[in-house]
């Protein structure tokens, strides 16, 4: 199961990429640029691959929340934490500012 949430998007994988190391007490997903707002899990927890990309485990029905978007309910398993992408023709590929 994969999950939309704003700019967030969390695609279901099978395991952890090895050597991921555990960010202690983190609980944000991505932050918001503009306003500051962050997407927030209530439990889990994140996870940065060597490469840089973000990864989440969450054990038990967890609360993925953000000020501006309806709080969703994200089932056991592990995510890869993807952010969505707007396509410039003349700049290129950038993240999408929250």
């Amino acid at each position: 199961m994969n999950y939309r949430h704003g700019d967030v998007q969390l695609i279901r994988i099978e395991a952890l990429p090895d050597g991921a190391k555990l960010l202690k007490g983190r609980k944000e997903l991505a932050f918001g640029e503009v306003t500051g707002h962050a997407h927030r899990i209530d439990v889990g927890e994140l996870f940065e691959a060597a490469d840089g990309g973000l990864f989440l485990k969450v054990n038990s029905l967890a609360k993925l929340s953000h000020e501006e978007h309806k709080t969703k309910t994200v089932k056991p398993g592990v995510y890869r934490v993807a952010i969505k992408r707007a396509y410039n023709p003349d700049g290129g590929w950038s993240s999408v500012q929250d």
